[in-house]
């Protein structure tokens, strides 16, 4: 991957604190980072294991939706975790906490800070930033190992029509493009640092650690079958949003769609 420097990331890891001995593997051009890092754990890679693309020509977002992803125009990158604590409470926070981590990662690394929309959306202006995709290749195993994808738009890419007010790039929302190493550094010491809090009970954090990230609540929305207002996340992490009748229903995953 032309820019990325194994040896920087490597060096921003051991700066703060994390294990730089990992396998990362980086590719010019791939279907899909998540892909190949299911395909390297199925081979025997340890948890931890990184990839990282300039491109991809199978690059997917929730619901199996195409995610855009030309070359030199984003950081594409997926990493491996082990959920920490009891799978079945913890793994539905792992996307939240990817999310954290990537908002502060943009913001320590001096780029921008975005804000989210839930569950994990990067957002400025309305507009998507980048996004996060978590998958359990096996939610029977022990330990359940999470497969988290991010995906940022960094700038240099034209994106077509389709996307046109839609998606955003870093390049013009900051005042400059850090370092790609120092950002995928920041972000996956932070998944790991945020995993290793949910599993000693600091879930509650996370959630109001979310929070305090997010766009503002009480916009109206509609996700899967719910439509109202949304209000504010439960101690799961689940959305809550008023409906028209005043019912408040807890939603455990979707598309948020706006409708104002």
């Amino acid at each position: 991957m032309t820019g990325f420097s194994k040896d920087r990331f490597f060096a921003q890891l051991e700066r703060m604190g994390r294990s730089s001995d990992r396998r990362v593997s980086i590719h010019e051009r791939i279907d899909s980072t998540s892909d190949e890092l299911k395909r390297c754990l199925r081979d025997g890679a340890p948890v931890g294991t990184v990839v990282i693309a300039s491109s991809q020509t199978g690059g997917r977002g929730r619901n199996r939706k195409p995610w855009y992803s030309p070359p030199n125009g984003s950081l594409y990158m997926s990493m491996s975790v082990s959920v920490a604590g009891e799978p079945v409470e913890n793994l539905p926070l792992i996307p939240l906490a990817a999310g954290i981590a990537a908002i502060d990662a943009l913001e320590d690394a001096g780029g921008t800070r975005p804000t989210l929309k839930w569950p994990n959306d990067l957002m400025v202006n309305d507009r998507k930033l980048g996004g996060i995709l978590c998958e359990a290749p096996d939610i029977n195993a022990r330990p359940v190992i999470a497969v988290v994808g991010l995906g940022l738009n960094t700038g240099g890419a034209d994106f077509p029509d389709d996307l046109d007010g839609i998606a955003i790039d870093l390049a013009a929302v900051a005042d400059r493009v850090p370092p790609l190493p120092l950002i995928a550094a920041r972000w996956v010491s932070g998944v790991e640092r945020w995993n290793e809090r949910i599993g000693k009970g600091g879930r509650a954090d996370l959630v109001r650690a979310w929070r305090e990230r997010a766009e503002a609540f009480g916009r109206l929305v509609r996700v899967g079958d719910a439509e109202g207002r949304t209000v504010n996340l439960d101690e799961r992490g689940q959305l809550l949003v008023e409906k028209n009748d005043g019912e408040v229903v807890a939603v455990p995953g979707g598309i948020v769609e706006y409708l104002e």
